[in-house]
């Protein structure tokens, strides 16, 4: 068997290693410049063991964020860790949540020249109210929701704005999101139901 360490990392990988060291920068264990650092490595590296060190010194939350690396002492189990807020920092870089993941009660999320893609559609839910608390500088988030969930625009703009298209009726028992929080020539697309493509949405298909 070869060295986990000598296997060529994946974007996924990268992308693993910069939001655990966006929840790290957000709790105040690491400076911006010390963030920064670590991120540009991060998105440098070819192989997993050069991933593995910017974590060494960070208590890191649920799974181990790169494979063939063991979870860090003190680790939160997922059960435990999806009843907290999720904090989300991009600055310069971006942050992706996807497929079978967790939403929880409350969901920070800052950029600062950066871009955001929450795709909550195979997504569980722990509460049937959620905040999303957005600030958003020169950057863009992107939100897929399930058909039937309501979204409540309770945002700032300034020089941004906020959208949304194909939202769906509200449906009983579904999701309620509350979108707070502000745009500084930013903005927020908010896409309901199944995803179309920017050529389907022109009514081009295959």
């Amino acid at each position: 068997m070869p060295d986990p360490r000598n296997l060529r990392a994946s974007d996924a990988d990268r992308q693993r290693v910069a939001d655990a060291l966006g929840q790290a920068y957000a709790d105040g264990r690491l400076t911006l410049q010390e963030h920064t650092d670590r991120v540009n490595i991060a998105w440098a590296a070819k192989t997993v063991g050069e991933l593995s060190p910017l974590l060494a010194d960070l208590p890191v939350a649920g799974p181990a964020p790169v494979p063939g690396m063991a979870p860090m002492p003190g680790s939160v189990p997922l059960a435990v860790a999806a009843s907290q807020p999720l904090q989300l920092v991009s600055i310069f870089s971006g942050s992706r949540r996807q497929g079978d993941w967790t939403v929880p009660a409350q969901i920070n999320n800052f950029l600062l020249f950066g871009g955001s893609h929450l795709d909550m559609r195979q997504a569980a839910f722990t509460s049937l109210d959620v905040v999303v608390q957005v600030g958003a500088i020169f950057s863009g988030v992107d939100i897929y929701v399930p058909t039937g969930v309501t979204v409540i625009d309770e945002t700032v703009s300034i020089f941004g704005g906020v959208d949304m298209s194909g939202m769906t009726p509200p449906a009983p028992d579904a999701p309620v999101i509350h979108l707070r929080g502000f745009t500084l020539f930013g903005g927020v697309h908010v896409h309901g139901g199944e995803y179309k493509s920017f050529g389907e949405r022109l009514g081009f298909t295959r």
